[in-house]
């Protein structure tokens, strides 16, 4: 899941765990947050935001070779 971060304020809204002040569910992509969704610290707009860790890949449990 990502992180995305608040150019403003240094906020950060964790996909993972969603945002429970504005009863955004765990697990709600940014992308999908409504467009009139606000920064619930310093209410700055989407746009505001920007993408700090890339959505995780699953990795293989595959053995390495040494």
């Amino acid at each position: 899941m990502a992180i995305w971060k608040c150019k403003i304020c240094g906020y950060l809204y964790q996909e993972k765990y969603g945002d429970p002040q504005t009863n955004v569910p765990p697990e709600t992509p940014f992308t999908k947050l409504p467009e009139t969704w606000l920064c619930p610290v310093c209410h700055a707009e989407k746009r505001a935001f920007e993408l700090m860790q890339p959505i995780e890949q699953e990795t293989s449990s595959l053995p390495t070779v040494s």
